[in-house]
C-alpha cells in the first residue's frame, strides 16, 4: 500500500521450494496495480485469494485473486470513522480461504467482518486515541490490540469483549503473536519485548539502535526481525544474549524499512 492511494501486488519468483526456484536469487516482479483509495493506503492484509486494504478515507476495499490471475473487486466496507490503521484475515488454516477479517482504526474501534457475506459481526470499543496494531491468535478464539492509550488488550473473539488489559510505560506501536501463539511480541520506540500470552511474564527484551518501523517473526518463536528508521534490518534470536543481534542487514533500504514478510519458513529450509 502506498501514500498515493495505490496497492501493488508482487510475484516472488525463484524462492526455495517454489516452481522454478532453487537456482539464482529470488526475483520480485509486479503483478498488479489497484487504484484503491481516495487518499493514502494505511494497511493491507491478504490470505488465500483475498486481498484487503484500509485507507485514510475510512474505507476497506476487498478483492479476490482468481485462479486465472484476474482480480475481482468484491466491494467496499464502511464502518470505521477514521483511518483504517491495521487489519488481519483469519481462518482455521492460514493456507486456505479465511473466514474473518478484523480491522482496527484511529476511531478506537475494532470490527470483526465475516468473509463472504461481509457483514460487521461485532464492533468493539478498543482504545482511546486509536488502534495502532492488532493480531489474531491462530486458534481464532482471542486477539490482541495495541493502542494510543498505551494499553495492550486481549479480546474474547466469541463474546466480543475485552478479557484483559495492560498499561505500558510507553505507547506500543507494533504487536503480533509469535508463530506458535504461546507469546506475543510488542514494539515501543526502539524496544522489542516478548511476553508470555498465558502468564504475562516477559521472556525477552531487545533494544534496537534506531526506531523500529516494522516487525516480522519466524523460526518457531525464536527469530524476530526488525526494520528500522535509517534502512537497516536487525534480527534477534530469543536464545541469544539480548545485546547481540543474530544478524544485521545494513542499508537494506535508503531511508527506512516500512514492512517485512517471510515468504518461506519451515524446519528444513528455514526462513527466507
Amino acid at each position: 500500500g502506498t501514500y498515493e492511494r495505490f496497492v501493488f501486488g508482487y510475484q516472488l519468483d525463484g524462492l526455495p521450494g517454489s516452481s522454478g526456484g532453487g537456482g539464482g536469487a529470488p526475483e520480485v516482479v509486479r503483478s498488479f496495480t489497484l487504484d484503491a483509495h481516495l487518499s493514502s493506503c494505511k494497511s493491507v492484509a491478504a490470505q488465500g485469494a483475498f486481498i484487503a486494504s484500509g485507507g485514510a478515507d475510512d474505507l476497506i476495499r476487498v478483492w479476490h485473486h482468481n485462479p486465472d490471475g484476474a482480480l475481482a473487486d468484491i466491494g467496499t466496507l464502511s464502518g470505521h470513522e477514521g483511518n483504517v490503521s491495521c487489519m488481519q484475515f483469519h481462518g482455521s488454516d492460514p493456507t486456505r480461504e479465511p473466514t474473518r477479517l478484523v480491522s482496527g482504526s484511529v476511531d478506537g474501534n475494532i470490527i470483526i467482518w465475516s468473509v463472504g457475506q461481509w457483514d460487521a459481526l461485532k464492533t468493539m470499543k478498543a482504545h482511546r486515541g486509536g488502534v495502532h496494531a492488532l493480531s489474531v491468535h491462530r486458534s481464532g478464539l482471542v486477539a490482541m490490540s495495541a493502542g494510543a492509550d498505551s494499553h495492550i488488550a486481549m479480546w474474547d473473539m466469541k463474546k466480543g469483549r475485552v478479557a484483559h488489559k495492560t498499561k505500558l510505560k510507553t505507547k506500543p506501536e507494533l504487536l503480533a503473536f509469535t508463530p506458535s501463539g504461546n507469546s506475543y511480541a510488542s514494539v515501543a520506540g526502539t524496544r522489542l519485548t516478548i511476553t508470555s500470552a498465558e502468564t504475562g511474564i516477559v521472556s525477552g527484551v531487545f533494544d534496537a539502535p534506531k526506531r523500529v518501523m516494522c516487525m516480522a517473526q519466524a523460526g518457531d518463536d525464536t527469530l524476530a526481525c526488525l526494520g528500522l528508521e535509517g534502512g537497516d534490518v536487525f534480527g534477534y534470536d530469543s536464545r541469544a544474549p539480548p545485546t547481540k543481534p543474530a544478524f544485521t542487514i545494513t542499508k537494506a533500504h535508503p531511508t527506512r524499512v516500512k514492512c517485512m514478510a517471510f515468504p518461506v519458513d519451515d524446519a528444513e529450509r528455514g526462513p527466507v
